[in-house]
């Protein structure tokens, strides 16, 4: 039986949003506990501020906040840690492809003896018309002003990443190609299914690692194969092996070491997902460490318990080790975390595909609702809105171009919530949006 202590402390409400509400929910603040063998304790805190409705971003999406301070818990109190602060393009200065994402991200670190921010370093990013990151170069601060370090340019066929090329400053005014890393995707989805990387010196390039991904006929992940460069050829080190059930959740990664004497691959670790949510998160996961000894077998190592709010993001975690006596123990090392959310109505909406770019807003929206669309191809098509019942409100056709811009009067259309739909026989979108009066 589960030992439990009770963590008051960690428990989080969940929100509780009408899904006919067209908001988003973005990251507040995150913090995290260890245990020390008799309670947990904190580690430290992160808190994150949005100037902007267009801001969002959480765990498993690029958080576009614009300050974050990170402390560090002590005995008595908290110390400073970490600040960043980012800058974001406006519709302005940028496409409307690129409106709104990331420009600049510089860091701080806290100087404990002078009690002042100290700058780190600063991260530019560039990007294409279509959305699809450009290159990035990393600098850092020498008290008076920003020292290049490294850039990154990222090559593409369409969308979909085919190679990252990393470089560094050579002190002379130009960067020096010094690795690179190339990408096989299957030309369709953009599902990668090889990735080499390479060390470069002039223009010779040296092997150095490769990954190797299966999917299956869901196109989930089956299989991801990590290999390294012998000098000769790629040898495998290690492998994931992931099974589903027919709804899609996740529910085993298998880990395994290659034996490069029997050239098989041995067992590692398993970890095993169960209780899904309806956006196929998994609220519990049991990790398994293998024993080889009398012929083989799994026995647990942790257990993870998940929460997660109405819009599918995860609201805490918590972990408990196995005791070898049979039953779950919460011992010195042990995590937690929590993450808090705030739900928000972006003042826009711009969404990039393989067939193109959207951008509508503002939203809410009280007298006009504008649209900007790109089309990789162009096309006819209809722009049509609904309201939440299925009911069409209006519609208008777009003879063929690649970019169209409109304007849509809203002061006769009654407040709510509605959807967007812009369809042609190359591509479509649809969005949710809505109206105030």
């Amino acid at each position: 039986m589960k030992r439990m202590k009770l963590l008051f402390t960690l428990a989080l409400p969940v929100f509780l949003v009408s899904s006919a509400q067209a908001q988003l929910s973005r990251l507040m603040s995150q913090a995290h506990w260890t245990n020390n063998g008799a309670m947990f304790v904190s580690v430290d805190t992160t808190d994150y501020t949005y100037n902007s409705l267009s801001h969002g971003g959480d765990l498993k999406h690029t958080l576009k906040y614009d300050n974050s301070i990170k402390m560090l818990a002590t005995d008595s109190s908290w110390m400073n840690s970490m600040k960043s602060q980012q800058d974001f393009y406006t519709m302005t200065d940028a496409a409307g492809a690129y409106a709104d994402a990331i420009k600049s991200k510089i860091n701080f670190s806290w100087n404990i003896f002078s009690g002042t921010w100290t700058i780190v370093d600063k991260y530019n990013y560039w990007y294409n018309s279509n959305g699809t990151t450009k290159y990035m170069i990393y600098q850092t601060w020498n008290g008076t002003s920003w020292t290049n370090v490294s850039q990154n340019v990222y090559g593409y066929s369409g969308v979909h990443l085919v190679s990252d090329k990393y470089m560094t400053w050579n002190g002379a005014g130009s960067f020096t190609l010094a690795s690179q890393k190339i990408y096989i995707n299957d030309g369709i989805t953009g599902m990668v299914t090889d990735e080499t990387d390479a060390n470069v010196t002039g223009s010779t390039p040296t092997y150095t690692v490769s990954y190797h991904y299966d999917y299956d006929t869901a196109n989930h992940l089956s299989v991801a194969t990590y290999n390294v460069w012998d000098g000769i050829s790629f040898v495998p080190n290690h492998q994931h092996s992931y099974t589903y059930d027919v709804s899609g959740n996740r529910l085993t990664d298998a880990y395994d070491l290659y034996n490069t004497t029997t050239s098989v691959f041995d067992h590692s670790t398993l970890k095993i997902y169960s209780n899904f949510t309806a956006g196929h998160n998994p609220q519990d996961e049991i990790d398994q460490n293998y024993d080889a000894s009398g012929g083989g077998f799994y026995s647990n190592f942790m257990e993870f318990t998940y929460t997660y709010n109405s819009y599918e993001q995860m609201t805490s975690l918590v972990g408990i080790s196995w005791n070898a006596a049979g039953f779950w123990e919460y011992i010195s090392g042990d995590p937690a975390a929590n993450y808090h959310y705030s739900p928000y109505s972006p003042a826009s909406v711009a969404t990039v595909s393989s067939n193109g770019q959207v951008n509508i807003f503002p939203i809410p929206a009280q007298n006009i609702i504008n649209i900007k669309l790109n089309w990789n191809e162009a096309q006819s098509f209809t722009i049509a809105m609904y309201d939440m019942n299925g009911r069409m409100v209006q519609q208008t056709s777009v003879p063929t171009t690649s970019q169209y811009t409109t304007s849509i009067m809203t002061d006769n259309i009654p407040a709510g919530n509605y959807i967007v739909k812009i369809g042609g026989a190359k591509g479509q979108f649809t969005k949710e949006i809505v109206i105030t009066h």
